[in-house]
């Protein structure tokens, strides 16, 4: 399951299929290609360009830590279901909190559309505090 959720974040991240030649090349996937660059620290480039100017840098960064951590071939390695939720906690509070967005140095338009992520990052995190998934009341 947190190797499902791993690739779930980075497809939401990066707007990208699992498995495309075209974007990966013949022997790579989104999770060799997204944990390259990650490593280097390079995760603009793994950004969906949809979200350039609607999300903030840090609340990203947050994401595609956990997304890596989930992919980790070792299960020992990866987070546990409160440490997943925590990221994403912290990846909600990061973008109601400052007005510090993604900017590219193009000129191109910006598309004003709900992206994905964005409406992932505004909804109200379940509480899980007791052990178990109970839907939060709106």
């Amino acid at each position: 399951m947190f190797i499902a959720s791993g690739l779930f974040f980075l497809e939401l991240i990066s707007g990208r299929k699992p498995v495309s030649v075209e974007d990966f090349g013949a022997e790579m996937n989104i999770v060799h290609w997204a944990r390259s660059l990650i490593r280097k620290g390079d995760v603009i480039s793994i950004i969906d360009p949809v979200l350039v100017g609607n999300v903030k840098m840090e609340s990203i960064w947050r994401i595609a830590e956990v997304a890596i951590q989930c992919v980790e071939q070792r299960g020992f390695s990866r987070p546990r279901m409160q440490e997943i939720e925590l990221a994403i906690q912290d990846a909600i509070k990061i973008e109601k909190g400052s007005d510090q967005k993604i900017s590219s140095g193009s000129s191109r338009g910006q598309s004003s559309r709900k992206t994905l992520l964005t409406s992932f990052l505004e909804i109200e995190s379940p509480d899980v505090s007791n052990g178990c998934l109970v839907p939060s009341a709106r």
